[in-house]
């Protein structure tokens, strides 16, 4: 991802990418080097609200950041797994 950006309002990138995951139907997508410590934000800024879009139903985020040190907004590094409509969480019916 190379950073999202910490900002939400007017964003090109984040917009890019939801444009992109909807264009090739992406069930789900794993993100790093998101740059931002999302648990550092007021809620409405977090990647969840942020990546909300009326084109999918459904979707379940899990992202990560090093909360151990000195955190600031922006922090380099920091994961994201992003599940869209059929994808999900669990088993499947095979068990596996």
């Amino acid at each position: 991802m190379n950073c999202i950006g910490v900002s939400n309002e007017i964003n090109h990138k984040q917009e890019h990418a939801k444009d992109w995951i909807f264009q090739h139907s992406v069930d789900i997508i794993g993100w790093q080097e998101t740059g931002v410590a999302f648990h550092t934000l007021p809620m409405r800024k977090r990647l969840a609200h942020r990546m909300k879009d009326i084109r999918w139903d459904k979707m379940r985020i899990s992202s990560a950041n090093n909360k151990h040190e000195n955190v600031a907004t922006f922090q380099y590094g920091g994961t994201s797994v992003i599940t869209f409509e059929a994808a999900g969480t669990g088993a499947n019916k095979s068990g596996l």
